[in-house]
């Protein structure tokens, strides 16, 4: 709120919605954000910071400016559209099972090095989450690259996964050694403040450690599997829709795999500036 309160803004959005999109900022990038808003609605020649304005303020603060001038070869660019495409589609269908909903899934790419990306946005404040949830993070975490699978087979899958792999290994690996979600390991914690890696642990007790990990990375990429082969027309449509408009929102996700039509226009083309309109195609060349 006091952020906001430098700045003049509307109604279409509240101190809440950002706090829940910009959970662990610090209060210098909070008011660099609102200050990046501020900036871009002056550009804009808008009165007021708007809802659009936050929201491309967030993703260059938290991701980096867009790189729209960088040439994507068009296979790429349909398989970042199929791999984005896989983890909104998983997190859309578990979403009555604890997983966050979808805010957008974007093929733009980043400054940061980043080709494509879904967000989900919880709507709630969240304090712990139970087995399922968990479970279910690691299915949409798998999906970009079980969609990769689908499209191109095994052997010509992309390195586009490995973000998702190192977040999936964390997160199974916390389930095992921390949260007592193992089958084999029972209630036992393997990593505490007061207990160092490989610190009481046998090497068969690692051994199972690893074992248990392996086990929920590749549950969750049978389970991950089996929600993209039952949905592949949906799965066909959001990777479509992508590479048309790069961006969709959650509720735009949401109307794809109901059926319904996007109502969303394709981004029009730019026209030609002043100067060039005026200008002839082929100019007469000057003689000696």
């Amino acid at each position: 709120e006091g952020y906001l309160e430098k700045i003049k803004h509307d109604n279409s959005f509240g101190a809440l919605d950002i706090a829940r999109a910009t959970s662990g900022m610090t209060g210098a990038e909070l008011s660099h954000l609102v200050n990046v808003a501020a900036i871009r609605a002056a550009i804009l020649n808008k009165t007021a910071v708007g809802s659009d304005e936050i929201e491309y303020a967030k993703d260059r603060v938290m991701m980096g400016a867009e790189n729209r001038s960088k040439v994507i070869p068009e296979e790429e660019k349909r398989v970042t559209a199929w791999h984005e495409g896989g983890h909104a589609l998983v997190a859309l269908l578990l979403e009555k099972d604890g997983a966050d909903p979808v805010h957008k899934a974007t093929i733009v790419p980043r400054g940061s090095g980043i080709m494509g990306l879904v967000q989900q946005q919880p709507k709630d404040d969240r304090y712990s989450m139970s087995k399922k949830q968990m479970l279910n993070r690691l299915k949409v975490c798998l999906a970009g690259r079980v969609a990769e699978e689908l499209i191109l087979g095994d052997s010509d899958v992309t390195t586009g996964a490995s973000s998702d792999f190192q977040q999936a290994s964390k997160m199974a690996r916390a389930m095992v050694r921390r949260f007592g979600f193992s089958n084999g390991l029972s209630m036992v914690d393997y990593e505490s403040s007061d207990t160092n890696e490989g610190a009481f642990m046998s090497d068969v007790t690692k051994q199972q450690i690893e074992g248990e990990v392996k086990t929920l990375i590749h549950d969750a990429h049978v389970g991950a599997k089996k929600l993209l082969v039952d949905n592949y027309p949906r799965l066909e449509e959001i990777a479509k829709q992508l590479l048309v408009h790069e961006t969709l929102t959650g509720d735009e996700l949401k109307d794809i795999v109901a059926g319904k039509p996007l109502k969303k226009l394709p981004p029009a083309a730019k026209p030609p500036k002043a100067d060039d309109a005026n200008k002839p195609k082929n100019p007469p060349k000057g003689g000696n």
